[in-house]
């Protein structure tokens, strides 16, 4: 395959994202958000309210970048649309650069077997949900010589074709943020603009190793471009 041939990049099966949200979707939980009120900041995400910065925090240094990569800057979005379910909501956008301000009641993380983390927030004044902020920590790509996601190549566009579901979780502080989440590279000295596709689902709960919960990927190497897989 040449380089500057690139299509679609898929850097997760599209089949473990039907897999998880049906898991997701079929969960009953009853927790609520977190305690509104001043906490930590991490990713770039001000005011994570009692220990969820500690488990956010934790989540980041657990799950370091696959294949010698690092993190690229974060990406930072917001949007107000949202679709609420009992445990479970679903948005889908439209997604404005920057955040919306206020406090933080519920925080919902995803990973992606190449360790990318999604990081939501829900904001909300009193029972008033104003919007959702979302913080993207994406992990450097390299793909046959080909610079997918490097520092210096920005990506923009955020979409999410199927929307995010965010679920609760009844051991855990934190909720679940699933998704499957396209973005564009942009050219890049040689190469066009790229589109690249991600798939995120939970983070394991009281652990520092595995993956994801319900059967789905733990960990995982390698990736996806067109049928062929490379490890």
């Amino acid at each position: 395959m040449k380089p500057h041939s690139l299509g679609k990049f898929l850097k997760i099966v599209p089949l473990a994202f039907a897999l998880i949200m049906t898991m997701a979707c079929g969960k009953k939980n009853s927790v609520k958000g977190a305690t509104p009120g001043v906490g930590t900041t991490v990713m770039g995400i001000p005011n994570l309210p009692g220990t969820t910065g500690a488990q956010v925090q934790q989540i980041i240094s657990s799950y370091p970048c696959t294949q010698g990569g690092q993190r690229i800057p974060e990406i930072q979005l917001s949007t107000a649309g949202a679709a609420p379910g009992g445990n479970t909501t679903l948005i889908s956008g439209p997604y404005n650069p920057g955040s919306i301000p206020g406090p933080v009641t519920t925080v919902f993380v995803g990973k992606s077997a190449f360790n990318d983390v999604m990081v939501v927030t829900m904001i909300a004044n009193g029972t008033q949900v104003l919007g959702y902020n979302i913080t993207v920590s994406m992990c450097s790509f390299i793909s046959n010589n080909v610079p997918l996601i490097i520092p210096g190549r920005p990506l923009s566009n955020f979409m999410t074709p199927s929307g995010l579901v965010l679920s609760l979780n009844t051991t855990c502080g934190i909720g679940s943020a699933i998704g499957n989440v396209v973005m564009m590279a942009a050219a890049y000295q040689n190469y066009p603009q790229t589109q690249v596709q991600t798939i995120f689902a939970p983070v394991a709960c009281g652990t520092t190793t595995g993956g994801y919960t319900g059967g789905g990927y733990t960990g995982g190497t390698g990736g996806y471009n067109g049928g062929t897989w490379w490890p």
